[in-house]
């Protein structure tokens, strides 16, 4: 199999919600557009100096795999008080990012939304129960969870939630309104597209206000990781009871992230606010974000010049707005992409020979492949899609190559 990977937005927008974005970006969208290539932070003020308490959770800790033997417990160091977080080396606080995207936003409620760009804007107005970071560390400041242990079986999850959250119509999270949310996307009725992320599970118990319990029907190791994407976002019961699936589409669902859907207007733009009560203080750093619908490459290209927008998704396809754009200095940034596929169809002849896959996989020229099918944008990468090294993820991949780009 050939295989093309870029990280995806949903670890990475973080970035968005902590500092100015600015100028362009040009990288490799998925195969629908599904999600800006690239972003980064460009900062212009000193940072405040401040110490951030780390987890026990230790580099290349795989709490599932670890259950061979032991259980496992991981704790989130608690979030300190009276104190504000540190902007990205020499950004502002405050400001609206405007950010130039092809048209993809068909609704605003995250849990039934069907675009891979979902979470270009999902994981800005919601937290999930186990977020992780860039490089698939466990991200406790925007995890639901402040600590977590996993049974000897590997089988249960005991997760306990940080206190004292709203969500963004002013209600309680708490265990009741998190098993809501992972009931809700477990029910085949609610055709929710995040459900196959989470679907193993098979039980969600309140052991208490602020303990939940998940079981899951086998060993599964990526359901860490599951639990940090849309599936393990929680949305307020109070909201759903209210409004309905059709009044969440429009509205938006409310969440806990750091910011809250103000108004959508389909084709158009999306518009954010920030979450005043957010979890995690002094953030975000933005006073809100639009997500600016604009159908021409070319045009967005010429909006980001005359500063129209603050940042600009660009296919790598487009190699003639990213010349241009170049050539007029912008800065670029990679990385921000879904993922494209390549395959053998192994129901027929030769390639129904796993040998013959291998081989051909082997025989390929992976530069050139880069040249002709990316337009040279990507670049070649090689392993797991999640690091093994990470807490998520266990194993490795097997005969198959990996391009991020």
């Amino acid at each position: 199999m050939l295989r093309r990977y870029v990280p995806s937005f949903a670890g990475r927008l973080a970035l968005v919600a902590s500092g100015v974005v600015l100028l362009a970006m040009v990288g490799c969208g998925g195969d629908d557009e599904v999600a800006p290539t690239n972003v980064a932070a460009v900062s212009t003020t000193a940072p405040t100096a401040t110490t951030r308490p780390a987890s026990t959770l230790t580099p290349g800790q795989n709490p599932i795999a670890a259950t061979a033997t032991a259980a496992v417990t991981a704790t989130a160091a608690p979030r300190a008080t009276g104190t504000t977080p540190p902007a990205p080396s020499g950004a502002k606080r405050g400001g609206v990012l405007k950010y130039g995207m092809s048209p993809n936003n068909n609704h605003v409620f995250f849990q039934q939304y069907t675009p891979g760009a979902g979470a270009a804007w999902a994981m800005t107005v919601g937290d999930p129960l186990m977020a992780y970071g860039p490089d698939s560390e466990w991200l406790q400041e925007k995890s639901m969870a402040e600590s977590f242990d996993v049974s000897a079986d590997g089988q249960t999850l005991t997760f306990k939630l940080k206190k004292n959250i709203k969500f963004h119509d002013g209600t309680d999270y708490n265990a009741e309104a998190q098993k809501f949310s992972l009931e809700w996307v477990l029910d085949p009725a609610n055709t929710a597209v995040t459900r196959p992320q989470i679907a193993v599970i098979d039980d969600v118990t309140v052991v208490d206000e602020y303990t939940l319990s998940v079981h899951t029907s086998r060993v599964y190791t990526p359901i860490l990781s599951s639990l940090g994407m849309m599936g393990g976002m929680p949305f307020s019961p109070t909201a759903w009871n209210a409004q309905g699936a059709d009044g969440l589409k429009q509205n938006g669902a409310p969440s806990t992230g750091p910011f809250m859907v103000r108004e959508w207007v389909q084709g158009t733009r999306t518009t954010f606010d920030a979450f005043p009560d957010y979890h995690v203080e002094g953030k975000p750093f933005l006073d809100g974000w639009t997500w600016e619908e604009i159908a021409d490459t070319q045009v967005r290209g010429a909006a980001l010049e005359t500063g129209s927008i603050d940042l600009a998704e660009v296919s790598a396809s487009d190699t003639d707005t990213i010349s241009a754009m170049r050539n007029a200095g912008q800065i670029e940034f990679r990385n921000f992409a879904g993922v494209r596929m390549s395959h053998f169809n192994a129901a027929r002849a030769p390639f129904d020979d796993k040998r013959v896959r291998m081989a051909a996989q082997m025989a390929v020229d992976i530069q050139a492949w880069n040249e002709v099918v990316e337009g040279g944008e990507g670049h070649n990468y090689r392993g797991s899609v999640l690091p093994p090294q990470s807490g998520f993820a266990v194993g490795r991949q097997q005969n198959e190559t990996v391009f991020r780009g």
